[in-house]
C-alpha cells in the first residue's frame, strides 16, 4: 500500500524506526523517493530508500543492526533490508567524512561525497507522518549527487541517468518560464527545464563541484565514452525523447547554458 506522497507503509515503518534509534540526528532522504515526495517521478512504481545520515558508518551499523528484522544486505556494504522488503541504502556523512569529501565502509568500499555539504543548508524540513520529521534534497541537488555517482561509476549507476533524465525534462514551473529573464532565452519552451536546472545548480555549487556538472554535459556532446552517456540517457528518459535522435544534445546544451549564466 503506497500513501499519497509515494512511501508504502514499510517504508513510514523503516524510517520511523531508524528516527527512534537516531532521535537527534539528521537524516536526509536524497534518492529517487525525495523526488516523489517532492511530486516528481510519477512514472517510477517502485523505489528504494536512499537516505543521508550525519553519523560515521560503524554507528548506522550498530544502530540499524540493533533493529528487529533488520539485517545488512550482501549485495552492497551501505544497503540494508528491512520488514516488508524494504530496501534502503544508508549513506554515512559525519562531519570529519564532508571535510575529506569522501566517506568510507569497513570493508574498504568509499564513494565521493561531492555535493553533499549543501544537505546541511539547501535540505527541505519535511514532516512524513506529525511524528517523523526527516529533511528532503531539493530536487537540482538530487539531481548533481546522482551525475557524481554516475561520473565516478557509469558502468554501475546507469540507472541514476533515468532519473537525471526525467529531471531534464521536468524541472520547470509555469511562474518560472515566463519570467523575463528566462524568455530573453529564446528556448522553446521543453528545454527550460534542462536550462532552469542548470541554473540552479549555477546558483548552488562552487567552482569546483560546477566542474563536475559542465564534465557531465561535455562527456554526452563530446562522446568521450563512445556515446554511452547519450545512449544510456535517451534510452531511461521520457519516452518522447525517442523520437528525436537529437534531443539528449539539446536537452544538455540548454542545461550547460544554464550551469554558465554566472561566468
Amino acid at each position: 500500500m503506497t500513501g499519497a506522497d509515494g512511501l508504502s507503509l514499510e517504508q513510514f515503518g523503516a524510517l520511523s524506526a531508524i528516527r527512534a534509534r537516531m532521535e537527534e540526528i539528521p537524516i536526509c532522504l536524497i534518492g529517487g523517493m525525495a523526488l516523489a515526495c517532492q511530486g516528481y517521478l510519477a512514472y517510477r512504481q517502485t523505489q528504494d530508500l536512499d537516505l543521508a545520515i550525519a553519523v560515521p558508518s560503524a554507528r548506522i551499523d550498530a544502530e540499524l543492526g540493533a533493529l528487529e528484522g533488520w539485517s545488512p544486505s550482501a549485495e552492497a556494504p551501505h544497503r540494508w533490508l528491512a520488514p516488508g522488503n524494504t530496501r534502503i541504502d544508508v549513506i554515512p556523512i559525519p562531519p570529519e567524512a564532508l571535510q575529506a569529501g569522501r566517506t568510507s565502509w569497513a570493508d574498504g568500499t568509499s564513494m565521493s561525497l561531492t555535493g553533499f555539504r549543501h544537505l546541511l543548508t539547501a535540505a527541505i524540513p519535511y514532516e512524513a507522518q506529525p511524528d517523523l520529521r526527516i529533511m528532503l534534497a531539493p530536487p537540482a541537488l538530487i539531481a548533481f549527487l546522482k551525475v557524481v555517482a554516475f561520473q565516478e561509476r557509469p558502468g554501475d549507476r546507469v540507472r541514476d541517468l533515468g532519473d537525471i533524465a526525467f529531471l531534464l525534462d521536468e524541472h520547470r514551473e509555469d511562474a518560472r518560464i515566463f519570467a523575463a529573464d528566462v524568455i530573453q532565452t529564446q528556448l522553446p519552451e521543453d528545454l527550460l527545464g534542462a536550462f532552469l536546472l542548470g541554473r540552479d545548480l549555477a546558483q548552488l555549487l562552487d567552482a569546483e563541484e560546477r566542474t563536475v556538472a559542465l564534465d557531465f554535459s561535455d562527456r554526452i556532446l563530446q562522446h568521450r565514452d563512445g556515446g554511452f552517456a547519450e545512449q544510456q540517457l535517451n534510452r531511461q528518459g521520457p519516452p518522447s525523447w525517442r523520437d528525436d535522435p537529437d534531443r539528449v544534445r539539446h536537452i544538455m546544451r540548454a542545461f550547460e547554458r544554464g550551469l554558465r549564466i554566472h561566468q
